[in-house]
């Protein structure tokens, strides 16, 4: 896991005041690999960070969330 999630989960805890905070696992440790973004559909799971690109069957806007020219920047990825 790259350092942007945690770099995310430190600005929404402090933008939040620790209110609200974010608690990273690492693919596989909370939920089973390529199971995770099925988890936050059915509720189990309140937000998911990975890469789009292996989520792409799931929905057909997904590939725009991703490396697409002209998609979202990083920032905006985190919005």
């Amino acid at each position: 896991m790259g350092t942007g999630a945690q770099r995310l989960a430190d600005q929404i805890t402090a933008t939040f005041e620790g209110r609200l905070t974010v608690k990273l696992c690492a693919e596989g440790e909370f939920v089973p690999a390529f199971k995770s973004f099925d988890e936050v559909r059915e509720g189990k799971v309140q937000m998911l960070h990975a890469a789009p690109s292996y989520r792409t069957n799931k929905h057909p806007s997904i590939p725009f969330f991703g490396a697409v020219p002209g998609g979202l920047d990083p920032q905006e990825h985190n919005a």
